[in-house]
């Protein structure tokens, strides 16, 4: 098996720097979700495409690397790096590609919670919608008691 290790960690360093970057996006898309920032959502959403590919690119880069010229069965980057002798560069490929699986688990977390959000903010829209509409959703409101109401007289409350 060739060890070329060198390629391998600059493609690793350059996947870091993608998730770091995507991390920051969805930082960034979280406050803009909280601050109902249309606009900077949409510029966002562009950003995060655009490094989303990168990352991407560079995955797919590294992964035919290694099944061409390391003539192994797929492109399994823990297999690689466990059939690497012991030495410093294999060490810092664990490093690098430990570091990555972090980032990413975090950038996974991130767009699950800001998607969460983004679903919780379009679900109060539609029923503010529908309750100005004069339709209620059963099980969703409550009455001066405290307990569920089927829902609400077939009233508008507004007027076009």
């Amino acid at each position: 098996m060739m060890t070329n290790s060198p390629y391998i960690k600059v493609c690793l360093e350059d996947e870091l720097k993608y998730a770091e970057m995507l991390l920051s996006l969805l930082a960034a898309e979280r406050q803009a979700l909280s601050a109902n920032n249309g606009n900077e959502l949409e510029n966002l959403a562009a950003q995060k495409r655009e490094v989303a590919e990168l990352l991407e690119t560079s995955t797919a880069r590294r992964s035919r690397y290694l099944l061409e010229t390391n003539g192994m069965p797929t492109a399994d980057m823990r297999g690689y790096i466990d059939s690497l002798p012991d030495t410093e560069s294999a060490q810092q490929l664990n490093t690098l590609w430990e570091q990555l699986l972090t980032l990413l688990g975090k950038c996974r977390d991130e767009n699950r919670l800001n998607g969460g959000i983004l679903e919780s903010s379009q679900r109060s829209i539609k029923q503010a919608i529908a309750l100005l509409q004069g339709h209620g959703q059963a099980g969703e409101l409550y009455g001066r008691a405290g307990k569920t109401v089927s829902g609400v007289s077939g009233h508008s409350l507004t007027r076009a």
